[in-house]
C-alpha cells in the first residue's frame, strides 16, 4: 500500500479575469477504473491546497479536482492520472483554453 500527496495552486481569479474573493476550497475525488466513477474524498477547505491520501494498492489511480467559491459555482474539472511510477515526466500546468 502506498501514501500520495496531492498538491496544487488555488486559482485567485475568475475565467473572466475578475478577482476571486470569495473561494471556499477544492474538492477532490479519486477513482480505480481511469475515470468511469469517482469517490468523492471531500472538500479542502481554503486555503489549504494538499491533501493526503493513505492506502493505496498497486494500480491505475486517476484523481479529480474541482474548485468552488462560497456560492456553489465550480470549475471545469482537472484529473491527473498516477500509476506509482515516480521517475514519469511530471505533467504540465497552468492548462488554459481561451475563445478567439
Amino acid at each position: 500500500m502506498k501514501t500520495v500527496r496531492l498538491d496544487w495552486t488555488n486559482p485567485t481569479t475568475r475565467v473572466s479575469g475578475a478577482p476571486l474573493t470569495n473561494f471556499k476550497g477544492t474538492r477532490v475525488a479519486i477513482s480505480a477504473d481511469g475515470g468511469a466513477n469517482y469517490t468523492d474524498l471531500g472538500m479542502v477547505l481554503a486555503p489549504a491546497n494538499s491533501h493526503i491520501v493513505p492506502d493505496l494498492a498497486d494500480g491505475l489511480w486517476t484523481f479529480r479536482f474541482i474548485w468552488e467559491d462560497d456560492d456553489g459555482r465550480q470549475s471545469m474539472a482537472v484529473e491527473k492520472a498516477w500509476d506509482g511510477d515516480d521517475s514519469a515526466p511530471q505533467i504540465g500546468t497552468d492548462v488554459t483554453v481561451t475563445e478567439i
